[in-house]
């Protein structure tokens, strides 16, 4: 997210190892800006008997309708900009975090601004300083010559057409937008904060709003835009028609598998790395890829070194993740009717749980940062079934009732973030 610190502020208080509070402000101005806008469209909208369309007195609408507006406000200001900030503060003052923030108090008047407050699970990790000096030796690959038969073919699959991707916007192609919300006069009510989010051109019917606004549009355009799924971006709890500033700041072509973004991201050289990188993944011993194995070989080493305590609460709200997901399998039945079906949930959840902390106390403690491109190469991955396999760290559903929403470019960068980091941390380990 781009210039927030004129619109947001955080304050951070720590009572405990385990627990931050976080609270979120908004300035007055801002909050006031878009009431007024909010009141003014309802100005238009409303009919009342007695006065003509657009002549609604305001100290009438004001009366009716302050309280479903702020309401609406407190939803547009969550969703919208309160929780992308925090995250990205959080991860700036490199504070591992536990599961989601909650949402303890929220206080919000266009007389005196917003305020939204957080309890927050953190745990403190200390690495040693020689965390990585430890026995690690990477699964190998199986011996059939048929894999290599395999890379080769896709390889010449995905290198045989080598146009360039198309510069406009097709189905099922990934788009990262900023967005603004601008008033009646073309005015920004939000100052200089702009939105930025992505998004991936959904084929199902529901999508049709994003298809009409995008398709056929290129990386570099801007128009303005009041469609109905920004409207319930903006929130749901209110009905609003609010005119967004669009720029298309990025376009990622779904049909191309781009080989170069591959390398970048694995740092390969030779095109035998190439080949030896993608036999990780056509490569299965007892159904689990060579990378998989790899993955869970080298954090279960770490893992090993650092004693974790995960609150119990958090490890039930995995535990509940994890069964939404694994009612979807066509073998749920025959999982659940395992004795030891249960226990095997709860120590995945606390497994998982283990496993984001200590991959992000590595990325805090060695720095690493992720660029556009790595975002972008890490979307690559999702363009084919077989290179999805190399993601660990999955994005959560981008789809909401069989829609696809946009997606915070925060969750986005994070979710990156920890697949690098889990690339260096396996490289670190081989090489000792």
């Amino acid at each position: 997210m781009s210039n927030e610190r004129d619109l947001l502020f955080m304050h951070l208080e720590q009572p405990s190892g385990a627990m931050a509070v976080a609270t979120i402000t908004v300035d007055k101005p801002y909050v006031e800006s878009l009431y007024q806008e909010a009141l003014s469209q309802q100005k238009q909208d409303v009919r009342v008997h007695g006065f003509a369309p657009g002549n609604t007195p305001l100290n009438y609408l004001e009366k009716t309708y302050k309280l479903p507006i702020v309401e609406h406000l407190q939803q547009f200001f969550l969703s919208s900009c309160v929780l992308n900030f925090l995250t990205d503060q959080l991860a700036l003052k490199k504070i591992v975090v536990m599961g989601e923030p909650r949402l303890k108090a929220l206080t919000l008047s266009p007389e005196d601004g917003a305020s939204f407050s957080f309890e927050i699970d953190t745990l403190q990790i200390k690495l040693n300083q020689d965390w990585d000096r430890i026995a690690f030796r990477a699964p190998g690959r199986k011996n059939y010559h048929d894999l290599d038969k395999q890379v080769e073919l896709f390889l010449k699959e995905e290198s045989i057409d080598n146009a360039p991707a198309p510069a406009k916007i097709n189905m099922d192609d990934w788009i990262c937008v900023t967005l603004q919300p601008v008033g009646r006069d073309r005015k920004p009510l939000l100052g200089s904060h702009k939105d930025t989010v992505w998004l991936k051109i959904g084929d199902e019917e529901s999508d049709e709003d994003a298809q009409n606004l995008f398709i056929g549009k290129k990386k570099g355009d801007s128009f303005e835009s009041k469609a109905s799924f920004l409207q319930n971006y903006a929130g749901n709890s209110f009905d609003t028609c609010y005119t967004f500033a669009i720029t298309i700041v990025h376009h990622l072509d779904q049909a191309k598998f781009c080989l170069e973004a591959f390398r970048r991201h694995f740092k390969l050289k030779a095109a035998r790395d190439i080949h030896l990188k993608l036999i990780e993944v056509f490569s299965y011993r007892h159904d689990i890829s060579q990378r998989r194995e790899t993955a869970e070989a080298a954090l279960k080493t770490l893992s090993r070194n650092y004693q974790m305590t995960i609150p119990e609460h958090l490890i039930e709200k995995q535990k509940k993740s994890l069964l939404e997901l694994v009612h979807l399998n066509p073998d749920y039945y025959v999982y659940k009717a395992q004795p030891d079906f249960k226990e095997k949930i709860a120590l995945l959840a606390e497994k998982q749980l283990k496993e984001l902390a200590l991959i992000d106390a590595i990325a805090y403690k060695e720095n690493i940062q992720v660029s556009h491109d790595d975002i972008v190469s890490y979307l690559n991955l999702m363009k084919r079934q077989r290179t999805k396999e190399f993601i660990y760290f999955s994005l959560p559903t981008t789809k909401l009732y069989d829609c696809e929403v946009l997606f915070s470019h925060e969750i986005m960068r994070q979710q990156c973030l920890r697949e690098k980091t889990l690339n260096y941390l396996i490289g670190r380990l081989a090489k000792k």
